[in-house]
């Protein structure tokens, strides 16, 4: 079926806000070939979001200073030792990404449901990897506030390679993933005005934000079935189109001359 464009009322793509809070709706891979102690600034300045790798830390005064824009990495049994273990309280507001290659583990979704029910909004949530709709989500259900969709299995990240899991097309697995949280909005819409009608939802997923990950395969695909080089852009631009709130990058950024990846002369 051919469907028939929306008009658009915009004159000049100089009238569109590509920005969010301030900043692009990127954010750096936590890879030690992208970011460090020593350049995240760089990614800061320049109005990306960054996630450190683990074992990156930077001290606190920075930490506060850029704390919307930066989220701190470690394995799920760090998280599970700092935030619950040791049931740390702290007045700071923490953006922690859970670095872990499968999001759909039982012992994952308990972890950031105690995290949560612990600190509520002073810790931000940032989990995954997910491949299907159904494990975006189960995780979201946790209360996970961000959530990686899709699995690399580029030469820069092989987890697709090592593990053969992956998806696809990431292109439609984003779309569904956010037509999955468009679906709960209406219907918590419809139970709010309508309760006795309309069963109540599982849980209210309305905020969780969708993370695109694994670009450089998308990239791949993207050439081979439009017949065109992207250098990036084109890709993120869909997967942001698509529903995305944020796209990983890896490869595109330990690639620049500004990365923490180390640089040879030929």
């Amino acid at each position: 079926m051919i469907q028939q464009a929306k008009l658009s009322e915009v004159k000049s793509r100089n009238e569109c806000n590509i920005y969010n809070n301030g900043f692009l709706p990127l954010i750096t891979a936590p890879m030690y070939s992208v970011v460090n102690n020593d350049n995240y600034k760089k990614f800061i300045d320049n109005k990306i979001n960054v996630c450190l790798p683990r074992t990156t830390f930077i001290n606190k005064y920075e930490l506060n200073q850029y704390n919307e824009n930066i989220f701190i990495s470690m394995s799920l049994y760090e998280f599970i030792e700092q935030f619950l273990e040791e049931n740390y309280e702290n007045a700071n507001h923490y953006k922690v990404c859970i670095d872990t290659a499968n999001g759909n583990m039982e012992i994952l979704h308990n972890a950031i449901k105690s995290a949560k029910e612990l600190h509520g909004d002073k810790l931000t949530i940032m989990s995954g990897n997910v491949s299907t709709v159904n494990a975006f989500y189960k995780l979201a259900q946790t209360g996970c506030d961000y959530i990686r969709v899709g699995i690399g299995g580029s030469y820069v990240c092989n987890t697709t390679n090592n593990t053969g899991v992956g998806q696809e097309n990431l292109e439609l697995l984003i779309k569904e993933c956010y037509r999955r949280v468009k679906q709960n909005i209406e219907h918590w819409k419809f139970y709010n005005n309508l309760s006795e009608l309309v069963s109540k939802p599982d849980y209210d997923i309305s905020k969780v934000k969708i993370v695109a990950d694994g670009i450089s395969t998308y990239i791949k695909q993207c050439q081979t079935k439009y017949g065109f080089n992207d250098n990036g852009y084109a890709a993120i631009n869909k997967l942001l189109w698509c529903g995305a709130d944020l796209v990983m990058i890896g490869g595109l950024f330990a690639n620049s001359i500004e990365s923490a990846s180390d640089k040879y002369i030929l």
